[in-house]
């Protein structure tokens, strides 16, 4: 398959296309957010239904950002 590509990037006359890699630091806090958001909410306490759990989101996300400040 990767050679394919290739021979088809040559023909065309592009590039080879190479995504943004996201800096290490940003990627960190990304991750604790995540871990954050699956300990303090999604995970935190038993919801009946999926529907419960998102009606719950906006008011954890008040909280979390009254803590966090």
């Amino acid at each position: 398959m990767r050679v394919r590509l290739q021979r088809l990037e040559s023909r065309l006359h592009r590039p080879r296309h190479r995504p943004e890699t996201t800096p290490p630091l940003q990627a960190g806090k990304i991750e604790r957010f995540h871990r954050t958001l699956n300990d303090g909410w999604a995970y935190a306490k038993f919801y009946g239904t999926e529907t419960t759990r998102r009606e719950a989101l906006p008011d954890w996300i008040r909280y979390y950002n009254r803590c966090e400040s």
